[in-house]
């Protein structure tokens, strides 16, 4: 079954938002890409954000955001990078999502790559967000939505904190939607555990496998 074309209309939609626009920085530190292809799984990790259609109708009650916009500003300085496996039924890859500048307003990323060997492929084009932009993939409506304290066991340990719950709209099929998003205390950023279920069937995974930050390396295994 190829990737569900759900997941992968949001991918591209968080995408081209990050392709354009002004860079939210004054510290411009990003060398010459050259042409690199745009690598979808890799950017799994930051369609959490709920779907133009998931919101309308919604009163605008929310459920509480994970972190706030100063906690994901603080741990993902200049430099930090986060490797994701992603999974479905195509099989899986390994992506590089590495900041490559930074700034008190929001930051720069791009994509690699990671192959067996740990080797890394060419980066993607650079693609920016705000600090308040990232908090608020998070920010889910509390009709669709539930979370729930958790101890997840992950490639990255045991770790304590949120695990949310979103409704989704059906499928094409009519098959009902749900993902689910495990976002740790101790690792502010985008969740460390993702998936969508079609269904009782999981359509997609991403889960983080290593990162680096201003605390050292956290690596996992296979």
């Amino acid at each position: 079954m190829p990737t569900p074309p759900e997941v992968r209309r949001d991918i591209l939609h968080q995408l081209r938002r990050r392709t354009s626009g002004p860079i939210p920085s004054s510290r411009r530190r990003v060398s010459s890409l050259g042409a690199a292809e745009t690598l979808l799984f890799t950017a799994a990790v930051f369609v959490a954000s709920p779907t133009p259609a998931a919101t309308q109708g919604v009163s605008g009650e929310f459920l509480p955001t994970p972190y706030s916009a100063e906690q994901i500003r603080d741990a993902w300085s200049e430099g930090f990078w986060l490797d994701t496996r992603t999974t479905t039924a195509e099989g899986s890859r390994v992506g590089r999502t590495v900041v490559t500048a930074w700034s008190a307003e929001g930051c720069e990323m791009v994509e690699q790559p990671v192959a067996e060997d740990g080797s890394l492929g060419p980066a993607s084009p650079v693609y920016r967000a705000a600090w308040t932009e990232l908090r608020d993939h998070a920010k889910f409506p509390a009709q669709r939505a539930r979370r729930e304290r958790v101890r997840r066991s992950t490639p990255l340990g045991q770790l304590d904190g949120w695990l949310y719950t979103v409704d989704q709209p059906p499928a094409e099929d009519g098959s009902p939607m749900v993902r689910e998003l495990f976002f740790p205390d101790a690792l502010p950023g985008a969740p460390v555990f993702f998936r969508e279920l079609r269904g009782d069937e999981e359509a997609f995974r991403a889960e983080q496998i290593a990162r680096r930050g201003i605390d050292g390396d956290i690596s996992g295994g296979d």
